[in-house]
């Protein structure tokens, strides 16, 4: 009976050791063998439409710009035509010097682009070139290359122009007043006075633009203001002199406005 359940025994244990070794095997087998991935996704290839992201519409991206990106061409007037920066002023053209004192411009001021020259040869004035004028009965030199303060190309263009008008005008009308005997009334003398004064305040105010500072260009500015609002009440109240100062007038009233809503100041009327 012994004998029996020893054998029994033995069998049962070789039975496992059996079954232990096929499956140690089985295991090293799987093992051994090469694992099955998913195959890579191609980073480059481009999803299918109506996979991954919705499909959108293309951009209106800007060009690529070049890479000298400081060397943009700066924008020029047009030879008939105050150039509009922006809707609100004109391009400073002519860049400040290194070290040169900048007078600030005044941002919020525009140019009235519809008015037409009675004189043609003020449509297209060179400003920026170098030239010779008289004040105070001494030749003057303007050269706004050489000057101390950085000013408005605007603002140099507007008096430019409006020192060359009053000089055609005040000597048309001396012309026509010595020849008619205006001064002998009393609005032809005051006219001859009052052309003579705002011409004078005028060629001060050319001069010492880019010479002087802020503060007192703007005193300058205001001087010719005042004594054109004073000039203006003759002109409109005597019909004679009104004539003799004809398109000239309108012109050089015109540049004392565009003046006066530069600085903010009442108009020329």
């Amino acid at each position: 009976m012994n004998h029996k359940f020893v054998i029994a025994i033995g069998l049962t244990i070789a039975s496992l050791s059996f079954s232990t070794a096929i499956a140690q095997e089985r295991r090293e087998e799987r093992d051994t063998k090469p694992q099955h991935k998913p195959p890579a996704k191609n980073p480059s290839a481009k999803p299918k439409p109506g996979h991954g992201q919705p499909n959108r519409p293309p951009q209106n991206r800007p060009p690529n710009r070049p890479g000298n990106q400081g060397n943009w061409p700066r924008p020029q007037p047009h030879p008939n035509q105050r150039p509009v920066y922006d809707g609100y002023n004109y391009p400073r053209i002519h860049q400040p010097r290194p070290g040169q004192i900048v007078i600030p411009r005044n941002r919020y001021w525009y140019p009235n682009q519809s008015y037409q020259f009675n004189g043609p040869q003020y449509s297209n004035l060179n400003y920026w070139q170098s030239s010779t004028f008289i004040y105070s009965g001494q030749t003057r030199r303007w050269n706004p290359a050489d000057w101390r303060f950085a000013v408005d190309d605007s603002l140099i263009e507007i008096i430019f122009r409006s020192e060359r008008i009053s000089n055609s005008m005040r000597s048309s009308f001396e012309s026509q007043a010595s020849r008619n005997d205006v001064r002998s009334s009393l609005d032809g003398g005051k006219a001859w006075n009052r052309i003579q004064r705002l011409d004078q305040a005028l060629e001060k105010l050319r001069y010492e633009t880019g010479n002087v500072n802020e503060r007192d260009l703007s005193s300058a500015v205001l001087d010719v203001l005042s004594l054109g609002r004073v000039l203006a009440t003759t002109i409109n109240r005597d019909n004679n002199v009104r004539r003799m100062v004809g398109g000239n007038w309108n012109d050089l009233q015109y540049e004392l406005n565009e003046l006066a809503r530069y600085y903010g100041e009442a108009s020329v009327q």
